[in-house]
């Protein structure tokens, strides 16, 4: 992970934090500091599970709990991070229907992230100015109830 990219995933909202969680304990795996911004309120299951509490270098903001301002200013000072980093922005769908931060200002944030930050955004329909830039696009469906 020593380029970062730019991954995003959109679909199904029952199922679509499963994936970057899975990331995230990949990147924790290799050492790799990851930062957690919950706009959807989702992941009060991830962020508070004693399974990440050993994880020290693990930072996990929800926007519910905090100014919302304060935390945009958190995301884009991880994006800009010195050291390789992972950054997770759950519900950027949210992010802009909020108006925390519009869909212009989080895709300069995104183009703009520094050389070795990975980037992972989900969102139930994400903004295509957004599937634009990422490197993966993965869509989360339940195939079963097709």
């Amino acid at each position: 992970m020593d380029t970062g990219i730019i991954m995003v995933y959109q679909g199904d909202a029952r199922y679509i934090e499963a994936p970057p969680l899975g990331q995230v304990f990949r990147a924790i795996g290799r050492n790799l500091k990851s930062r957690i911004f919950d706009f959807q309120g989702d992941l009060a299951f991830a962020v508070d599970s004693p399974m990440l509490k050993p994880f020290g270098d693990l930072v996990a903001i929800r926007s519910g709990d905090s100014d919302p301002m304060g935390v945009w200013i958190a995301v884009q000072e991880a994006l800009q991070s010195s050291e390789p980093v992972l950054v997770w922005l759950s519900g950027i769908d949210k992010l802009i229907e909020d108006a925390i931060a519009n869909e212009e200002t989080l895709l300069e944030a995104v183009r703009g992230k520094a050389p070795h930050v990975n980037v992972i955004m989900t969102a139930e329909r994400a903004p295509q100015s957004i599937l634009a830039v990422a490197d993966l696009i993965t869509e989360v469906t339940d195939m079963k109830a097709s």
